[in-house]
């Protein structure tokens, strides 16, 4: 079988294309200096280990992410300022979330939510009440049922606006139990 010119003329093409990529690409870089992630010494841009460390150039230490400071490998809190180095798992993460739903909720918050982007439910997600946040952002984004979330935003502002803050904190409280698809009325 004869081989397809065109597409030996195309890769040959596109070969020349890249090598001229490169080139300029390493005309740019060079001269810029190359220093280790782990140690911060200059090292050759041919280097595989930097010679102080040992470490390959590319492999970064770990820092701190609240102070920057620099820490070994296995090091489980920062000796600076005491901060957690471990990342954190999915279990951290949904007590994170469970800590911010539980959180105080603030009557001027809902209510400005609900004031300039309570069509698309942002007071219903600030409030706890996501399920009925998507629902929200659903009809909303539908062009026929638009009108739907507009009316019922406008009343529960109306209401939020009419509550005492009293009122207001003690129906967060009563809420805070009810789910995605609980009524803060």
């Amino acid at each position: 079988m004869e081989p397809n010119h065109k597409i030996l003329k195309i890769y040959a093409s596109v070969t020349k294309i890249n090598r001229f990529l490169l080139k300029i690409f390493l005309d740019y870089y060079k001269g810029y200096e190359m220093y280790c992630g782990n140690c911060s010494n200059q090292i050759d841009d041919n280097a595989t280990v930097c010679v102080k460390c040992g470490v390959p150039p590319h492999k970064l230490k770990k820092f701190c992410n609240n102070c920057g400071t620099s820490s070994n490998e296995n090091q489980i809190i920062c000796l600076n300022c005491g901060c957690s180095l471990k990342k954190k798992n999915s279990t951290e993460i949904n007590n994170a979330i469970e800590n911010w739903a539980n959180a105080e909720k603030s009557k001027s918050t809902a209510t400005l939510l609900a004031l300039f982007i309570g069509t698309l439910g942002a007071n219903k997600f600030y409030m706890g009440s996501w399920g009925w946040g998507i629902v929200y952002l659903v009809l909303c984004l539908s062009f026929f049922f638009a009108w739907v979330p507009l009316i019922i935003n406008f009343i529960e502002l109306v209401k939020l606006i009419l509550m005492t803050d009293n009122e207001f904190n003690q129906k967060a409280e009563d809420f805070k139990g009810q789910g995605p698809f609980g009524f803060f009325w």
